[in-house]
């Protein structure tokens, strides 16, 4: 009985030390591997590499996406800031909503007409510095529209010779504060907290409408109540 069993087994010590019947296992129950192999079977390990080598990939798309978002933001709010407010149109109407026209304005002697907003270098006027147009002094607004919806700016100009400037409605929100000067239809101001400067010429068609014109565009500005 014993020589029957023995003659019906074949053991096998696998490269692991798994110990099994060849005449019932052809490759290692434990590892896989075959008997003449030497080694393990290769290819859980395979797919496991496999599968492993897909992650760096997948992160690094993660990544560019990223970047390209971070890209498209930062393009959308440069244009929208220094674009922004070249608000003028072929027709100049009214900021009020109404299709009131302003006065046809003499492009001419602003940046935009002699250079153009990007060849824009800072052109001086010669204004007076702390002289201001009495017509300018108090708070004015007017709407911008962005790619993101509707924003408002707010200029305040006191009759000594300052201003404050500030945006809102949108994500972004910009303020700035310096000195401004106005006389005789030119204008020029000065950042103190930014650096920005800025001049060009201006008209006030109506006590409640003021029009500039300067290195960014023209801009329409009605009278805060």
């Amino acid at each position: 009985m014993a020589m029957t069993n023995e003659a019906s087994m074949k053991m096998h010590r696998c490269v692991c030390g798994e110990v099994y019947d060849l005449l019932k296992h052809k490759k290692c129950p434990e590892c896989g591997a075959a008997k003449d192999s030497g080694s393990p079977a290769a290819a859980p390990e395979q797919q496991s590499t496999q599968s492993d080598s897909t992650l760096p990939v997948s992160a690094q798309e993660r990544d560019w996406k990223k970047i390209c978002i971070g890209i498209g933001v930062a393009l959308v709010l440069y244009l929208m800031l220094r674009g922004g407010s070249s608000n003028s149109s072929s027709t100049n109407k009214s900021i009020h909503g109404d299709e009131t026209p302003v006065a046809n304005l003499d492009m001419s002697d602003s940046p935009l007409g002699k250079l153009g907003a990007q060849a824009y270098s800072g052109v001086d006027y010669s204004v007076t510095d702390g002289v201001v147009d009495p017509k300018l002094v108090g708070t004015w607004i007017q709407t911008v529209k962005t790619m993101n919806g509707d924003e408002s700016w707010q200029i305040e100009i006191d009759s000594d010779g300052s201003y404050a400037f500030k945006t809102s409605g949108t994500m972004v929100s910009v303020q700035h504060n310096g000195e401004f000067s106005a006389e005789n239809g030119k204008w020029k101001l000065s950042s103190s907290n930014t650096g920005w400067k800025d001049g060009g010429s201006y008209s006030v068609p109506r006590p409640d409408l003021f029009v500039m014109m300067g290195a960014l565009g023209t801009g329409q500005w009605r009278k805060a109540e």
